[in-house]
């Protein structure tokens, strides 16, 4: 285990950090931890915030740390849930020139990493990289492949919609920045990789997307957010809708965007505002608004859903 306080590490390697969020996850963190340490371009860091865990998860870290090179830190999470728990791990993250998002319970592939910086140090500016993932049953066995994004990356899709599992998510030096920056601000978000999705674009940066997958999303009773493709998941995401939940959602979303309103592109400030208004307006109003901001979910059943939620005034 390294100190308290940023890592230090060789000037001549890149550095490449891990932000992995963890709470009770000794089930399967082993095995994540050993497809981070297998990549075929290792990072240097993994810098893990502990959410109040009371299983055997941080003795399960202290053991891997004793045989892996790179350096290991541990700090203390905020207590207030999973999305707090990464907002807590951008904020602590010291500049580098790749990180990735990890959860405790997946598997990555070798080339993950490498194949992810290879997309990004063509950027040009801050820029979010996402792909597919193999949905896999608790012991690794795949079922079938995420489903491919039909509605390519920009600010309005991510208005209504994420993009890409925060389990497949890294950034550049760029994007981290970016993302420390709006995070010193930020209090509230819905999740981290909408948030991130939203921000990046918001803000000008790139965001790429790939459809090979680079991550075996391991599918149990304890996850979190669980994969969209059955028809349990979309029957929940439906129910969303209608209770309010996907409402309350887009509110929490636009509250964070405002934080950094000063710094958001004049097109997606516009657009930003054209879906305040869509939220407030009458009816046929709310229609030709959201029409106008060219919103679209993925797939007929996630489009059926929105405009759901556009009709019974849901947004």
């Amino acid at each position: 285990m390294s100190p308290s306080g940023a890592p230090t590490l060789e000037a001549d390697k890149l550095s490449i950090t891990v932000l992995l969020g963890l709470y009770n996850g000794e089930t399967y963190l082993r095995a994540q931890l050993d497809s981070i340490a297998a990549q075929t371009l290792p990072p240097t860091c993994i810098l893990i915030s502990d959410d109040g865990s009371t299983d055997g998860s941080l003795e399960i870290v202290e053991d891997f740390a004793v045989n892996w090179d790179g350096v290991v830190q541990v700090i203390e999470g905020p207590g207030q849930g999973f999305a707090a728990n990464f907002l807590h791990l951008i904020r602590e993250c010291a500049p580098c020139d790749m990180v990735a998002f990890s959860d405790q319970d997946d598997i990555w592939l070798p080339e993950k990493l490498a194949a992810q910086w290879a997309r990004l140090a063509k950027a040009d500016a801050a820029a979010l990289h996402g792909s597919c993932t193999w949905i896999t049953d608790e012991n690794l066995n795949i079922r079938q492949v995420s489903v491919y994004r039909d509605v390519g990356p920009s600010f309005p899709h991510a208005l209504v919609q994420n993009l890409a599992g925060a389990n497949t998510l890294a950034l550049n030096n760029a994007g981290l920045a970016l993302a420390k920056g709006a995070a010193k601000d930020t209090t509230q978000i819905v999740a981290h990789d909408w948030w991130l999705y939203q921000l990046v674009l918001g803000l000008g940066g790139e965001v790429l997307y790939d459809r090979t997958p680079l991550v075996k999303y391991r599918q149990h009773s304890g996850n979190l957010m669980g994969q969209n493709t059955s028809l349990a998941a979309i029957a929940a995401r439906a129910f969303e809708v209608f209770t309010g939940t996907y409402k309350d959602w887009m509110a929490t979303n636009i509250a964070a965007l405002e934080v950094m309103r000063d710094q958001l592109t004049p097109t997606a400030a516009a657009q930003l505002d054209m879906l305040r208004e869509a939220r407030k307006a009458p009816l046929m109003r709310r229609i030709k608004l959201m029409r106008a901001l060219g919103v679209r979910k993925q797939g007929l059943v996630g489009q059926a859903s929105l405009w759901a939620a556009i009709l019974f005034g849901k947004i």
